[in-house]
């Protein structure tokens, strides 16, 4: 899939904080130390988000279920609060690439974001035009394009058109078959999430084994230091992934000429919800503490204090920007009070991101790989 390329300043810092880590010489106990942190990170913040996950895929497979066995507006509004709190678990995990989520294209199978060429809209379509019972065998979808496995194409069947409840309640074989596909979705969410849990599960306790063994069949590279280094990656993914795709895409080139329908889940009115989530995620990933996160790996000492400080305030200045935008972000970013609030909160989130590139990288003695977002 295509990707918009990062700004050159963006690489510029990149390059410096890359030569910053590769002249970091690594102390003996680099090896325990990154491994304690991948083992914390992998049991704390990482296996409960996927649990949640877990749990409310379960959750919405359910209410899918109820809901085609006798549909109703009721039972419509209860799909709706069902994706809703599916797509909640999702966002603080949406960064993350390392683990069991990079293997078996699960990562898009759960949200292809951003989209090209219209591809859910016109698959999705497809697939309804269709009727094709086959196509909806847990075995046949979870083999399907990825733009009818996922979030995103229940949002379309639950939010596209000025009633979108009415395709679903109209009793006739195409409104029989789309609640068909929309469970067969929710059902395919909620074992592509199984399967996170399972794998990190497993992957735990490979970080925790004595002697080491290899991860590589969930997904984790072959050391500890890699290991912290691809986490570290994803916490800086998410950074472009909220700025440059997130914000950046609605906002375009000016007031003048915004793109409101660039902006993530428009349809579903939760473009600024999601990235609040990101933002706590990040946050949370970062450590609540200096014994938990990233903090973690930042040696004792005033300096290291000072940079601690700048980016916990940092964070804290990002989620007080985005909870101060007064509007939905595609509304927002056409109007010419809301799209200052916008602008103001992608300059804080990149300020973070600046610091945890250029400040935290070379002191814990990572660098910044490149990730799924970058390049063509």
């Amino acid at each position: 899939m295509s990707m918009m390329r990062l700004p050159l300043p963006w690489f510029a810092l990149c390059l410096l904080a890359l030569l910053a880590g590769a002249a970091r010489a690594d102390s003996p106990d680099d090896d325990a130390r990154f491994r304690a942190f991948a083992l914390a990170t992998a049991r704390d913040y990482l296996l409960p988000r996927y649990a949640s996950l877990a749990d409310a895929t379960a959750k919405q497979e359910q209410v899918w279920a109820d809901f085609c066995r006798q549909p109703s507006a009721d039972g419509f509004a209860a799909v709706r609060a069902a994706f809703q709190s599916g797509m909640d678990a999702w966002m603080p995990v949406q960064h993350v690439h390392v683990g069991p989520v990079s293997l078996q294209t699960r990562t898009e199978r759960i949200y292809f974001w951003p989209e090209r060429k219209n591809a859910v809209t016109r698959q999705v379509g497809a697939l309804l035009q269709s009727g094709d019972a086959a196509a909806l065998a847990p075995d046949q979808l979870a083999q399907a394009s990825v733009a009818v496995q996922g979030f995103p194409a229940l949002q379309l069947l639950l939010y596209e058109g000025d009633d979108p409840a009415q395709p679903f309640l109209a009793g006739d074989p195409a409104a029989a078959y789309r609640c068909a596909y929309g469970a067969a979705v929710a059902r395919n969410l909620k074992a592509i999430a199984g399967q996170l849990v399972d794998g990190w599960t497993a992957a735990i306790g490979v970080l925790a084994a004595v002697p080491p063994q290899s991860g590589k069949d969930y997904g984790l590279p072959d050391s500890p230091k890699e290991t912290a280094q691809q986490m570290f990656t994803d916490l800086l993914t998410l950074f472009q992934l909220v700025g440059d795709f997130k914000l950046g895409l609605p906002l375009d080139e000016s007031l003048e000429k915004p793109k409101p329908k660039l902006a993530e889940s428009w349809r579903s009115g939760r473009s600024l919800r999601n990235v609040g989530l990101n933002l706590d995620s990040a946050a949370a990933m970062y450590g609540k503490d200096r014994a938990s996160g990233f903090r973690s790996l930042l040696p004792p000492g005033a300096d290291n204090d000072a940079i601690d400080q700048q980016i916990i305030d940092g964070f804290a200045t990002a989620i007080a920007a985005q909870r101060a935008v007064s509007m939905p972000l595609d509304v927002a970013v056409a109007d010419p009070v809301g799209r200052p609030q916008v602008e103001t909160l992608l300059a804080d989130i990149r300020q973070v991101r600046n610091l945890v590139s250029q400040r935290l990288a070379p002191v814990v003695g990572l660098s910044l790989g490149f990730n799924g977002l970058d390049g063509d």
